[in-house]
């Protein structure tokens, strides 16, 4: 390895990103570079005592997904007690007045998406 310089280009166009490192003798082009989850329905508002399932919807090229993005290897949590979420199926039920919010994540990934639950008393 030798030293010197190194330029980073990222490029956003129709929900997909790529980077280009430029370096040395050679450019490495990425399209894999972010994948983001848009949580539907997205900022929904439950009355207490409802229930609803939230679902992951993915952009980015597919290939370039990680391997636990299929339904059966997301997890969801909820970081307020105004809501419970079904930690494999994104059932949510609406405890009590509030807003929750939400995360979905891989099983081995990081957040891959969030969400904001508003709940209403009945």
């Amino acid at each position: 390895m030798r030293m010197g310089s190194l330029f980073v280009t990222a490029i956003v166009a129709g929900g997909v990103a790529s980077a280009a490192c430029n370096g040395a003798d050679r450019i490495i082009t990425d399209r894999c570079f972010v994948i983001i989850a848009t949580v539907n329905p997205n900022n929904p508002t439950m009355h207490v005592g409802d229930t609803l399932r939230l679902h992951a919807a993915f952009t980015g090229p597919a290939a370039c997904w990680p391997a636990d993005t299929t339904a059966a290897a997301l997890r969801w949590s909820a970081s307020e007690s105004t809501v419970h979420i079904d930690s494999l199926t994104g059932l949510v039920s609406a405890l009590s007045a509030g807003n929750g919010d939400v995360q979905v994540r891989g099983a081995t990934t990081g957040p891959l998406g969030s969400t904001v639950v508003n709940v209403v008393a009945p």
